[in-house]
């Protein structure tokens, strides 16, 4: 599981930058898509993100989980 803590709201755009701000190639963004993160995040390896997400933490997402234009608010932990 890798974790990351966002202080404010955090929109990511791009695989490289998903990869190095989880400091994993185990988790992935599709082509095109979006994701915002505030509070502490934990992606499992193999999570993939398409469409538009936004995750409000805490959050937790699951190994090899396949998200597309997902909503979490507070507390999926």
């Amino acid at each position: 599981m890798f974790t990351v803590t966002f202080e404010a709201l955090t929109r990511i755009d791009s695989q490289t930058a998903l990869q190095t701000l989880f400091q994993s190639d185990r988790v992935y963004l599709a082509p095109g898509a979006c994701v915002v993160f505030e509070g502490e995040t934990i992606l499992g390896p193999g999570v993939m993100l398409s469409g538009d997400c936004r995750f409000l933490g805490p959050t937790r997402i699951d190994n090899g989980s396949i998200l597309t234009n997902a909503r979490f608010g507070r507390g999926n932990v």
